[in-house]
């Protein structure tokens, strides 16, 4: 339960420091509604985040992006894989996140 809840506020600070470097509103953040390059960058890391760092499910992080199917995550997080190998900016970019 404690684990639970140290996720979770994990979570909402990560969502919080992602919406400032990417200067979005967390409600487009947190719901797969808008396709703005920064839009889609941010909730690009909070996915990667989600999955790699704090190890929740594919289907468990449409429980903190609204409307995002299982497939997108796994999407989502090869081609952030992808951009970290290739891109140093966004690599230098997601280790100050």
């Amino acid at each position: 339960m404690e684990r639970k809840i140290l996720n979770e506020e994990r979570i909402e600070k990560a969502k919080e420091i992602l919406c400032q470097m990417f200067k979005i509103d967390k409600f487009y953040l947190e719901n797969n509604t808008c396709r703005k390059r920064e839009v889609i960058e941010a909730r690009r890391f909070l996915i990667y985040y989600l999955r790699t760092e704090l190890y929740i499910t594919y289907s468990g992080i449409s429980n903190y992006v609204e409307g995002l199917h299982h497939s997108t995550a796994i999407y989502h997080c090869r081609k952030f894989e992808d951009l970290l190998k290739y891109e140093k900016t966004l690599r230098d970019k997601y280790h100050k996140f």
